[in-house]
């Protein structure tokens, strides 16, 4: 029965609610989840409030670390267990490419709302960092971050 089965995957430390899957440690708590880093993917998006940043595209960077259960992959070292970056690299320069929008927030929000449709990932830290400030100073960058995480 399915009461049979999730006790069993209780008892064996592991459950599975529909796209996550959560890892329990010995006291039933649940596992801090392991990590896949992506850091410094670069595409050109019309963000910004003034008019010239709404008709030009400019450069961008994301850094985006994706929370999943990686355990099983690591042991069946497939592709099918685990998050596939490529998908998650093409989700953001999608967004940033096709979508404008007024705010690093909102697009850092779009990038989580999206990213969190892709199988297996728990939750989100992304950093989107506007490369070209229009700022009269010297400005390296300027650059938002969040986290998000799936809900149950």
């Amino acid at each position: 029965s399915n009461a049979k089965i999730l006790r069993e995957r209780c008892e064996e430390g592991r459950l599975q609610l529909g796209k996550r899957q959560i890892t329990y440690n010995q006291d039933g708590e649940e596992r801090m989840t392991d990590r896949i880093e992506l850091k410094g993917i670069r595409a050109l998006g019309t963000i910004g409030v003034l008019p010239e940043e709404q008709e030009r595209a400019q450069p961008f960077e994301v850094d985006i670390t994706v929370e999943s259960n990686l355990s099983i992959s690591g042991k069946t070292d497939s592709l099918h267990d685990t998050v596939n970056y490529a998908e998650v690299t093409e989700t953001i320069i999608s967004i940033i490419t096709n979508e404008k929008h007024f705010l690093l927030e909102r697009v850092a929000e779009r990038i989580a709302e999206e990213t969190l449709k892709i199988d297996l990932v728990n939750a989100v830290n992304i950093t989107i960092k506007k490369l070209r400030p229009p700022v009269p100073h010297h400005l390296e960058y300027s650059a938002v971050t969040i986290r998000r995480e799936d809900k149950l």
